[in-house]
């Protein structure tokens, strides 16, 4: 079933893996999300073995109003040192993060930013405030048929180092999985995402630059390249793996070395995400400048819709009566197909524009829907149609082998 929601993140947010898309979430909208991983690090100088993490999240967010998210997560890791050259090591940590974030949306892209607060400790369960590290982004996106492309830029004010133990007595691999840091940080990333009916591919880079007195090079900042799959379950869950690698080097760990984060070097994690509590979908949803809905019969030439229903409506065109389908179908290269779109078991059909464009008023209701194409595989999805709503259906069809 194609979805008409957006897909979650480890914070329960709307997002790529580690960037933030703002504005995306109804108003109302309840989202948990719990994920599990594990992390390898190679063996350091100072020691004799590689580390092992194992790493778990929960995390709850809620939409008060429209453009306004509210996230609450806690995270928790335990590191193990098998061949710690002082014999074998564990230790773990816990810690919440709060955040707070606001945008907008509309058909083409978003706009918006975030505060976040995040409470180390020295070991779970303790929690250190004096600690706190503090961070603010701005988040932006670009939709572009079944693309999104995300940025972010922002500031973190890091001030973990105050719940460092005493160095002078920490093992080496202990030391190495503190992730505390002595600097402040400047965070920049990009991603992008591909929507495959009910699947998004997703790629991203960030990183955290230290910078300040005494900070050390690029080349140990922080840095990381992931690659991921985010998967629609229904029309409430969702499921997605991630695996992330750090190109960094790694930094001394002698106790007067200064407290650098270090990430490592290969990661995976799993997760589950679920909504809840939404309001039905917007009634009305922004359309290009110069565009007008079009009924049953006849097809509206649109630019592509996001991938996500975004918060925004548009105050010009008239409601939808009943609820409404739309969307675009697309040869795999991404060009838009003469189709033929089926509405079973009403019957009602549409056909699509030269851009692969299409708009169905159809009754509240479950469907299977049929479409083809000259030349093309047909396909077949089961849709949700909301009273006084919007759902969007793109597919991308196969060639038939052999046909040109």
């Amino acid at each position: 079933m194609p979805r008409t929601g957006p897909g979650y993140t480890d914070s329960a947010q709307p997002g790529l893996m580690r960037l933030g898309l703002p504005g995306l979430s109804r108003p109302g909208t309840w989202a948990v999300s719990a994920t599990s991983g594990y992390g390898f690090t190679e063996a350091q100088p100072t020691d004799d073995g590689a580390h092992h993490r194992l790493t778990g999240s929960v995390a709850v967010a809620h939409a008060p109003l429209r453009g306004l998210e509210l996230s609450l997560r806690l995270a928790g890791r335990m590191d193990r040192h098998p061949r710690d050259s002082q014999g074998p090591d564990s230790s773990y940590v816990g810690e919440p993060r709060l955040a707070l974030r606001y945008g907008r949306a509309r058909y083409d892209g978003a706009l918006g930013g975030e505060l976040a607060l995040r409470v180390p400790g020295e070991q779970a369960p303790s929690l250190s405030l004096g600690a706190s590290v503090f961070s603010a982004r701005a988040l932006a996106a670009r939709f572009v048929g079944a693309w999104t492309f995300a940025g972010m830029a922002g500031l973190r004010l890091d001030r973990s180092a105050e719940a460092k133990p005493d160095l002078t007595r920490t093992r080496p691999g202990d030391r190495l999985a503190l992730g505390l840091a002595d600097f402040n940080a400047a965070l920049l990333g990009v991603g992008l995402s591909r929507r495959v009916g009910d699947t998004d591919l997703l790629l991203e880079a960030s990183a955290d630059l230290l910078w300040g007195g005494g900070a050390p090079s690029l080349a140990q900042s922080p840095m990381r390249f992931g690659a991921g799959v985010r998967r629609t379950l229904g029309r409430a869950w969702q499921i997605f793996a991630l695996v992330e690698v750090s190109p960094s080097r790694r930094p001394g760990l002698a106790p007067e070395d200064p407290l650098i984060p270090v990430e490592p070097r290969v990661a995976g994690r799993v997760g589950l995400a679920f909504d809840f509590g939404a309001a039905p979908a917007p009634a009305r949803t922004p359309s290009p400048p110069g565009e007008a809905p079009a009924g049953p019969e006849r097809p509206v030439s649109a630019a592509p819709e996001p991938p996500f229903a975004p918060n925004e409506e548009a105050a010009d065109p008239p409601p939808v009566p009943a609820g409404q389908l739309r969307g675009l179908i697309r040869s795999f290269k991404g060009q838009g197909l003469r189709a033929t779109v089926v509405v079973a078991p009403l019957g009602s059909e549409a056909k699509t524009d030269a851009d692969g464009a299409f708009a169905l008023d159809v009754p509240p209701g479950v469907y299977q829907v049929e479409i083809t194409a000259l030349g093309y595989r047909p396909q077949r999805r089961e849709v949700r149609i909301e009273e006084n709503g919007v759902t969007i259906l793109n597919a991308d069809l196969r060639r038939v082998r052999g046909r040109r």
